[in-house]
């Protein structure tokens, strides 16, 4: 009895809403056609963050205890968060900038309600268990999406389409550059993990083959900005995977090899080339690529020239809000309804 009141205790049941929400978010959608896909996911994330964050809050009131880590990371979630609170507040359009039209991203209530996922998630998952679970469900997940798109890019958009995905470049994600940041997420979790952690051999296969898997599809989107992301990820991870001497790649030097000559990273560098290569060649390699796997898409967003004189403006008249408004504007957010 006292073994099961533990598991389910509003504490684990608040881990099991965040894992679920892992595993669930990159496949989430609902299948109506007047209903956006990152529609559907902004209020699946709402709602599970909302009912995880309450359930935390009955285990302190049984508790009698409160304790929240400091990290950099949590204060900045809250700082964007305050950031376009008051942005929203100098705005004309008042309710639009708050709440959008709906569950939008890049109102002022996602940021709120992705500062406090950030929040719960580094109050419920606590523990090194805790961790390889979460990671678990986000590999388990990239798979289901991987197999999907691999499946609908050999044999056609009519398989798999449930009616809802009419296109090739429909994917369960979002919009297809998205889909391109969630594998290259995948492809960095699955490098790091590779140069910095101590795996068995049977993982270290799984996650080669989730690392080749995440470029191949990354190659397919031919998104230049992920590449450009993959390659000063990439960079990081080999110069302190060379900082940490990991010679035997379980994070241990080796006493007999001369500290003057560590090992070199090998899979680190590897992804750094390929990432090099994609990204400079992106209009001609990754544009065969896109035209025979007929994933070619244009996604129109500022250039950076007019991102720029935006943000020159911005700075100039109203100093406080310009960076706010930078991001939004390079993520081909809508800054008239906010500013």
């Amino acid at each position: 009895m006292e073994k099961s009141k533990k598991l389910f205790s509003p504490d684990n049941i608040s881990f099991g809403l965040v894992l679920g929400l892992t595993f669930l978010l990159p496949i989430f959608f609902l299948p109506i056609s007047n209903i956006a896909i990152d529609v559907s996911k902004v209020f699946f994330v709402s709602v599970i963050t909302l009912i995880a964050l309450v359930l935390w809050l009955v285990g302190r009131l049984i508790d009698g205890m409160v304790k929240i880590p400091r990290s950099m990371i949590l204060g900045g979630a809250f700082v964007i968060a305050l950031s376009f609170l008051l942005s929203s507040l100098s705005s004309p359009a008042l309710r639009v900038s708050l709440f959008g039209q709906g569950f939008e991203v890049g109102t002022f209530s996602f940021i709120l309600v992705a500062a406090l996922l950030t929040l719960v998630t580094s109050l419920v998952v606590d523990s090194r268990n805790k961790v390889f679970w979460v990671y678990a469900a986000l590999l388990a997940s990239f798979g289901l999406v991987a197999l999907f798109h691999i499946i609908r890019i050999f044999t056609g958009p009519a398989v798999l389409s449930f009616g809802y995905f009419t296109g090739v470049l429909a994917n369960m994600v979002g919009k297809w550059n998205d889909m391109a940041i969630f594998v290259g997420l995948i492809a960095v979790l699955a490098l790091t993990t590779l140069e910095i952690l101590s795996v068995s051999r049977l993982y270290k296969i799984f996650l080669y083959a989730t690392l080749a898997l995440s470029l191949f599809l990354l190659a397919v989107v031919n998104f230049t900005f992920a590449w450009g992301i993959l390659a000063a990820a990439s960079v990081i991870l080999f110069v302190y995977a060379i900082y940490l001497n990991k010679f035997d790649g379980t994070g241990n030097a080796e006493a007999d090899l001369p500290s003057l000559m560590p090992r070199v990273p090998g899979v680190a560098l590897a992804v750094f080339l390929i990432s090099l290569f994609f990204f400079f060649t992106a209009s001609t390699i990754g544009g065969t690529l896109s035209t025979y796997f007929k994933t070619t898409q244009v996604e129109v967003r500022p250039s950076w020239s007019a991102t720029y004189d935006i943000a020159k403006a911005t700075f100039t008249a109203r100093p406080y809000w310009a960076l706010v408004r930078i991001v939004l504007r390079m993520n081909g957010l809508s800054i008239s309804r906010m500013f």
